[in-house]
């Protein structure tokens, strides 16, 4: 072998250790770039999941705020509503219980609610019975007759019925048309 076949062998030889070189770095500068990409990637596909999750609860925070606004809104229109009919049946109920009073049916009514009351109290001495200016007009000298109290006039705001007191005792019933129509609607 002469000097020029070893050049060309070491030549040779040279570029096939270069090239294998060459490949491995081309190889580890792919890989390396690969796996920084795919980190990069990783990285990127984190922040917009964190971001989207962040979004979504703020949304639905939102709505619920939303809903629940909206559910007291309804309730408090539900409540006026009910007030406003609840009113709307006790002016009608008024109109009728004032027709009532002024019907004959209503003198046996007021008659058996006080002897009603009267029965429920055991000492009868010293008994107040409170009634509208109109019904002791009307029926107090009969009241009277029956039994031994003192009539008292009580506002015409009642409408009708009676209030049988006796303070000594502490007893103070109310049988007003008024107090029963409020007891009942409410």
């Amino acid at each position: 072998m002469n000097i020029e076949e070893k050049l060309i062998d070491f030549k040779n030889s040279v570029e096939e250790l270069s090239n294998k070189d060459y490949i491995e770095i081309k190889k580890k500068v792919e890989d390396e770039i690969n796996d920084s990409i795919v980190q990069e990637i990783n990285k990127y596909e984190e922040k917009k999941q964190a971001s989207y999750e962040k979004n979504a609860q703020t949304m639905e925070k939102d709505c619920n705020k939303k809903i629940y606004n909206f559910e007291i809104e309804c309730k408090k229109k539900i409540i006026q509503e009910e007030k406003k009919i609840k009113q709307k049946i006790k002016e009608r109920c008024i109109e009728k219980l004032k027709e009532f009073v002024n019907q004959e049916q209503y003198k046996s009514y007021l008659i058996n609610n006080i002897q009603a009351t009267f029965n429920i109290i055991e000492n009868k001495n010293s008994i107040d019975i409170y009634l509208t200016k109109y019904d002791i007009e009307k029926f107090g000298d009969e009241i009277r007759t029956h039994y031994t109290s003192n009539l008292i006039e009580m506002p015409e705001s009642n409408i009708g019925g009676c209030i049988v007191a006796n303070e000594s005792q502490g007893i103070f019933i109310d049988n007003t048309l008024l107090n029963l129509l409020n007891e009942t609607i409410i």
